[in-house]
């Protein structure tokens, strides 16, 4: 199965999900988002697949966020459907009853982050570097205010969602948002012996490990991030946001 945006094969047990948009970053628009919803449905029924590996095409960028002019929108009902699709390719992502190894093959910005964040486990190059950007443009991270801190505590979620600093490879493993940094050209063949190892383990088995440490990410904070981010679609500072980001000009915000 391949689509415009997202490669998928299937090989050996693994199937390898490649997000396919080197031109832009590997970022996320609304074909995207659904090509790869998609996938995950067919991957779900699919009993010729153990374990899922998930990476970026290229060596610059694993996934650097949703792209820009998925912003620019022109009513509220337009906010909602975005943040609806996004809301259900992460969750989806994240209640997949295979594992799902993000393999960071090199930046991983905004929803780039975010996504990581619903796999299970994480490999990064070396060279990947990582940070949450959305309130450089006038938005908040919508996954990352509900997960991230479950991963890295409270006190570093909300700096590096309130700063928008940009972190190596290598603090990304200090603070335990990723499990191992390898270099650069062995990143997939650690990916794979790592999903090789959980194939030998007992299905059943593995698919309640996932859920069960799960458990406890209740669904409350989904509802809640969505209703606050469809609040922030009309306001001027992302309108002056977007427009800085695309001019590359330093924004200034109003607070309006």
């Amino acid at each position: 199965m391949a689509g415009g945006k997202i490669k998928y094969k299937v090989r050996d047990g693994i199937g390898y999900i490649i997000i396919n948009n080197p031109e832009k970053m590997n970022s996320m628009d609304k074909d995207a988002t659904e090509e790869l919803f998609s996938v995950l449905e067919s991957i779900e029924e699919d009993d010729d697949v153990k374990v899922v590996i998930l990476t970026g095409e290229g060596d610059r960028a694993f996934i650097c966020g949703q792209d820009i002019n998925t912003f620019r929108l022109s009513n509220l009902r337009d906010g909602k459907r975005l943040l609806r699709a996004v809301l259900k390719l992460l969750t989806g992502l994240e209640s997949l009853s295979k594992p799902v190894i993000a393999a960071v093959n090199g930046l991983a910005l905004g929803g780039g982050t975010e996504i990581l964040l619903a796999c299970d486990i994480v490999v990064a190059s070396e060279n990947a570097s990582f940070g949450l950007p959305e309130s450089g443009i006038g938005v908040t991270p919508l996954w990352g205010i509900i997960r991230l801190a479950n991963v890295v505590g409270r006190h570093k979620a909300k700096e590096l969602m309130m700063t928008n600093d940009i972190i190596s490879a290598k603090e990304a493993l200090e603070i335990r948002l990723v499990n191992k940094v390898v270099p650069h050209n062995k990143l997939l063949e650690v990916a794979e012996e790592i999903a090789h190892k959980i194939m030998t383990k007992a299905p059943l088995a593995i698919e309640l490990i996932k859920s069960a440490v799960n458990r406890e990410l209740l669904p409350e904070g989904d509802a809640f991030t969505s209703n606050a981010n469809i609040l922030m679609f009309k306001t001027e500072d992302l309108k002056e946001g977007i427009d800085a980001f695309l001019k590359k000009r330093k924004p200034i915000f109003r607070g309006i």
